[in-house]
């Protein structure tokens, strides 16, 4: 434990970042005339990141003593020995997992069962029971001893008890390793000529907004945490860092699964839509048959929307609202929704002529009056046409010229009524399947011009996320396209 005066130095600190959402960590260049006391590793972190070594005031060494007598040997889940007299319990058990999840591929279910209890025996033992506190409700008010930065009486009826493994210096070590291993992570990336999009407890989505080559920077950035990889391996390969399987393409794309469906190893690009702090969703976009894309979504976060009641049956998966919502929103952002159809007649000789520019065509197939006709409405909802829906180019006739974009005299004007400034584009085409609305002959109302279809969705740069390192491991990483 370091004790320092903080100056401009990059480190956690916990306030209350927005007005009402509660006390939150981050990391800030904070500067105070009163010492605080920090980790040694988030001492490091703040060297590594900014390179500037803070004020130090007093630091103090924490020595553990030898194990204590008694200790005998167990079997987890009257199946796996462990001997805490002999063995790093912490360490045996997630080399006991990444055993264990080598067959889940092969056997199914009952190791996955095993594995899982590894992990939840990993994280709430290694670390949640060193931070417990039990809130308990008192009759009358009663007086604590509250400690922080400064060590005060006060009188509530709520007081928080500490659990029996109760330690507070093993947990904020926990803690200050994790954010040391991010800073490591962040530095590394940038070195490499990457950044990153977001960071979790335990992984960095990495990106590469220049050079569009986020993998590469990633499968570095596995390589050089190889040296810090605690476990037994005996291929050597391992590293302190994993990709997450929303990395690889999937075999069966018709398939809404990841288990047992993933290409490991196959790059495909994961593109993350973020809107703050925890809420963000990664996914594909997949080719369809219209020539647009199919957003897919690999991982979702469920803050700020969790706590709501799902609004569908019980029978139906509840989790498949929020996807609809995140698509939703991926949808707008890449103009992928197509535009709303209406079927109208062809009643009047304007709309005849228009949809018959080709007068070479057999009478059979050119559109007779009061055929039907498509009309899409790429205001309220399309991106068939590009992202423009208002008329761009059209005839002025007060100055004889071709204009471009709108008018801010329209109103004034006395050949407003004919004007087709300001007016939003109609496309229409003869009656067809919409299923390949991409593929039809679009003309405009208006102007009786044809109309391009431009189909967007092609996403920007790259990007990678290293994850999931100590007993907390969840063996992935994670590649996002920002």
């Amino acid at each position: 434990m370091v004790q320092v005066k903080p100056n401009h130095d990059l480190l956690p600190v916990r306030a209350e970042y927005t007005q009402g959402s509660g006390f939150q960590i981050g990391l800030n260049y904070l500067v105070t005339e009163e010492p605080m006391w920090y980790t040694m590793a988030d001492i490091i972190s703040t060297m590594i990141l900014t390179s500037k070594t803070p004020e130090i005031i007093r630091a103090i060494r924490i020595i553990p003593g030898k194990p204590q007598e008694g200790l005998r040997e167990i079997k987890l889940r009257g199946e796996i020995p462990i001997n805490p007299a002999k063995d790093n319990f912490f360490k045996r058990v997630i080399e006991l997992r990444k055993q264990v999840k080598k067959q889940v591929k092969t056997k199914g279910d009952e190791p996955d069962a095993m594995q899982l209890f590894l992990k939840i025996l990993a994280n709430s033992t290694s670390y949640g029971v060193y931070i417990e506190l039990n809130r308990e409700e008192e009759s009358e008010e009663t007086e604590v001893q509250i400690y922080g930065l400064k060590s005060f009486l006060y009188k509530d009826k709520q007081v928080e008890k500490h659990g029996r493994y109760y330690n507070p210096l093993i947990a904020v070590m926990i803690t200050g390793a994790a954010r040391l291993i991010l800073a490591m992570m962040e530095k590394t990336t940038l070195d490499l000529g990457g950044n990153f999009a977001f960071c979790d407890t335990d992984s960095m989505s990495i990106i590469d907004l220049e050079n569009d080559m986020p993998e590469k920077i990633g499968r570095q950035v596995v390589e050089r945490f190889k040296s810090l990889y605690p476990y037994n391996d005996p291929s050597g390969n391992s590293s302190l860092l994993e990709a997450e399987d929303y990395n690889w393409g999937r075999k069966d794309w018709t398939k809404d699964t990841d288990k047992k469906n993933t290409e490991e190893g196959k790059y495909f690009p994961l593109y993350c839509y973020m809107v703050s702090a925890k809420r963000y969703v990664l996914y594909n976009l997949i080719p369809d048959e219209n020539g647009s894309f199919k957003p897919v979504i690999r991982k979702k976060s469920d803050h700020g929307l969790g706590h709501l009641r799902s609004p569908l049956s019980k029978k139906e998966d509840k989790s498949k609202w929020i996807d609809e919502v995140w698509l939703s929103n991926i949808c707008r952002e890449h103009r992928l929704d197509f535009p709303g159809m209406a079927q109208l007649s062809v009643s009047k000789p304007g709309l005849y002529n228009v949809l018959n520019r080709d007068r070479e065509k057999p009478y059979s197939e050119q559109v007779k009056p009061f055929n039907f006709m498509l009309v899409a409405y790429p205001e309220n909802s399309g991106s068939l046409f590009g992202g423009d829906t208002l008329i761009t180019e059209f005839y002025c006739r007060e100055h004889k010229a071709i204009a471009l974009n709108g008018c801010s005299n329209k109103g004034k004007c006395k050949y407003a009524g004919g004007c087709f400034a300001n007016l939003h584009k109609t496309p229409i085409t003869p009656y067809a399947d919409v299923k390949d609305a991409t593929q039809l002959p679009w003309q405009e109302k208006n102007t009786k011009g044809p109309l391009a279809v431009k189909v967007n969705g092609k996403g920007s740069k790259g990007s990678y996320t290293a994850s999931s390192f100590g007993p907390e491991s969840e063996d992935n990483y994670l590649l996002t396209d920002d």
